[in-house]
This record gives structure tokens, C-alpha cells and sequence, in this order.
């Protein structure tokens, strides 16, 4: 392919006074202009040029050769932007322009749900960062085709709600969100049933056969179920300020009680819990579509869980028997364990639930923890299936 000095971008057919649009112009001219010497102009021998085709899957892109060079087309504002970067990432860059990648045809995304998880309690570079640079990162993410991010809010590193911190906590919170949201990408709320630095005694979990080291409520009776209610819901509230789509229910790690009232945890406590919770946020926040994840993270490890998965399976089979298909997707992570095949030796618990898979947070193997491993790479993706 020939290298050009200038390239041409054609905004043309895509819709006027719509939000979103108007992002892809300057995201497209600055990844050009930064990596290469080639500038973006209104005419030049090679033009690139955007158009909606509502014929294709959604969030799909075609990559179609012009009389005058490309089109990206696709179903919607994400399918462009995906388009885009497969454009950008397949292109050579160099000091006297861009070579335009050669490669055409149609990209249909495998899983519709394709999220980013960013674990922000390590004091790490999305807490530093300032909100442009958060935004710029965020569209490179988009670049590659992710959809959707997902954040905890960390009271694990707060003592209450009148720590210092605890504002700056939802500060992070809103520049993440706002970020996504800026760029038409879903976002996750995702908690466990954590307490502060500093707990509330009377609220306590049993720790018995748990894993993790973080102070934990038990939502077993209705004071300890409120207490909880109490933490998790202002991060709810400012979240849905901006926009939520879903609501994540953590299970273990940092998480669980093993009381009478909730053990076993996948099948009894976790499930209790969440269960009436996400009611509970729908009604309270009048939020009707958002949609409620479980996660099943450790499900079955270590002494005393080999009921977690078969406990869990049936009340989810009780509730469908019933016609109350209250969850729409479970996390099942990836990493080798014999508990982590359950599902695939014994099926989803319900054909109405989707799957998203996940690995850990990228620090297997890293001595000391949270120095080389969980402080440079922070970041897990979820792929729904």
C-alpha cells in the first residue's frame, strides 16, 4: 500500500445533532497526527469516510474499499468507533505518513458484553490521573472493542463515610463513569457484602472457611441485611446519577458469612441478598432495565464448599420453576481449577442466563503482591457468552 501525507476525513453521512457522533472526527485526527507525520485535512488523495449501515449486526463494522479510498460502516455509534480502530491498528505509521491497512470485510463482535473491570483500592494510575487522561484511555479501550467498564467503590481502604477519602472515592467513581458514558459504554456497579476498615461489630460475618482478610457483614437477619444496605447503596445512588446498566453481587475472596442464616453462600446468603437487593435498586432508583450479575468467583474451593455450586444451581432452578428469572448473567472465572468446570460439565443453571468469563487481576505469580503484580496490571476483561 502507498503512504500518504495527508489523509481525508467524510463525516458527511452520518446524522447531524446527535450525541456521539461528533467523536469520532477528533479521535480518528489525533491518532493519526500523534503516531505518524501524515495530517488530516478536508481533501487529500485518500479519504476515509464514515456511514451508518443498519443492516449489519449490531456494535458490527464492514470495512469497504471507495473510489477514493475506505469507508468504516456500521450499525451504530460503537460500531464505527470499532471500526475505526481496526482501521487505526492495522495502518503503518511512520515520519512521511500512514500506509492504510489493506484488510477488508465485515467484523461481527463474538459476545455482546465485552467489559473492562478497573481495580482502583490499589491507590494505582486511574486514582492519579486526571479526568482528560482518563477519557483519552478510555477511548483507546474502545478502539480495541470494549463496551463496557466495570469499578468497585472501596470501603475496604475507607474507616466510614466521614473518612477523607470517602468523598475522593466517589469522585473516582463519577470520572470513571462519566468517562464511559461519554463514549456510549455500559457501566457495572459491582460489591460484595464488605464492610469498612474500621466494622461494625454487631454485624459481623462468621469467617469460618472464608477466604481473604477484609472485614465482612452478615445479611443473614434484617438488621445485619440493612447495615449492608447502608453501604452499598450510596455508590448506587451516585452511579445511577450518571448511568447504570448493571448491578454486580461479588461472592468470595473478599466475601461470604458461613452463619447458619447464610451458609452455604452461593446458594443462601450471596443469593438472599442479592436477590432482594436488586429489587430493592430497581424500585427505589426507578431503575426497571438494569440488569443484575452474580458473580461466582471461588465457588468451590477449599474446605467445606463442595455444596457451593450444586446449592447455587438449585435455587436458581426453584426461582425459574416459579417464572422468576431474576438474574440475567453470572461471572465464572478462567483460571485452572477443578471448581471452575462445573459449569461446563453440568451446563448454565438456566438457559436465560449468560455467561461472562474472566481471568484474575494479572498478578499470578508476582512477588511481592501488589508491587509488580496487582500495581501494574490492574485490569480484568469479561467476555459474555
Amino acid at each position: 500500500m502507498k503512504s500518504y501525507a495527508t489523509i481525508a476525513l467524510d463525516v458527511s453521512a452520518l446524522p447531524k445533532n446527535e450525541p456521539f457522533f461528533d467523536k469520532l472526527a477528533p479521535i480518528f485526527r489525533t491518532r493519526v497526527e500523534e503516531r505518524s507525520g501524515a495530517k488530516v485535512t478536508d481533501k487529500a488523495d485518500y479519504t476515509v469516510s464514515f456511514a451508518l449501515n443498519k443492516a449489519l449486526a449490531p456494535e458490527a463494522f464492514e470495512l469497504r474499499d471507495t473510489d477514493r479510498g475506505a469507508e468504516i460502516a456500521g450499525a451504530d455509534f460503537n460500531a464505527l468507533v470499532f471500526g475505526m480502530g481496526c482501521f487505526l491498528h492495522k495502518s503503518r505509521y511512520g515520519a512521511d505518513g500512514v500506509e492504510p491497512t489493506a484488510w477488508r470485510g465485515v467484523s461481527v463482535p463474538q459476545s455482546s458484553l465485552r467489559c473492562i473491570y478497573f481495580a482502583m483500592h490499589f491507590f494505582n494510575w486511574y486514582q492519579q490521573c486526571s479526568q482528560e487522561e482518563f477519557e483519552r484511555y478510555i477511548e483507546d479501550l474502545m478502539l480495541w472493542g470494549l463496551n463496557t467498564v466495570a469499578i468497585i467503590y472501596p470501603r475496604m481502604n475507607l474507616t466510614s463515610w466521614d473518612d477523607p477519602n470517602a468523598e475522593k472515592s466517589f469522585g473516582l467513581l463519577r470520572k470513571v463513569f462519566s468517562a464511559a458514558k461519554k463514549m456510549n459504554m455500559k457501566t457495572v456497579y459491582q460489591s460484595s457484602n464488605q464492610d469498612f476498615m474500621i466494622p461494625d461489630p454487631r454485624y459481623a460475618a462468621d469467617r469460618t472457611d472464608l477466604l481473604g482478610a477484609a472485614n465482612l457483614v452478615c445479611p443473614g437477619t434484617e438488621d445485619g441485611y440493612q447495615y449492608m444496605k447502608s453501604l452499598f447503596m450510596p455508590a448506587v445512588v451516585e452511579a445511577a446519577k450518571i448511568g447504570l446498566d448493571y448491578i454486580c453481587f461479588f461472592s468470595y475472596d473478599e466475601g461470604g458469612c458461613h452463619c447458619e442464616n447464610c451458609w452455604p453462600w452461593p446458594g443462601k446468603g450471596q443469593y438472599n441478598y442479592a436477590k432482594r437487593m436488586s429489587r430493592e435498586i430497581k424500585e427505589e432508583l426507578n431503575l426497571p432495565n438494569l440488569k443484575t450479575i452474580l458473580a461466582t468467583w471461588y465457588y468451590g474451593r477449599g474446605k467445606g464448599h463442595e455444596t457451593d455450586w450444586p446449592s447455587f444451581y438449585d435455587r436458581i432452578r426453584e426461582d425459574e420453576a416459579k417464572g422468576d428469572d431474576w438474574i440475567d448473567l453470572i461471572y465464572v472465572e478462567t483460571r485452572d481449577h477443578p471448581s471452575n468446570k462445573y459449569i461446563l460439565e453440568h451446563g448454565r443453571p438456566s438457559e436465560k442466563i449468560k455467561v461472562a468469563t474472566f481471568p484474575d487481576v494479572c498478578m499470578m505469580g508476582f512477588e511481592p503482591w501488589g508491587c509488580c503484580g496487582a500495581q501494574v496490571a490492574v485490569t480484568q476483561v469479561f467476555s459474555e457468552h
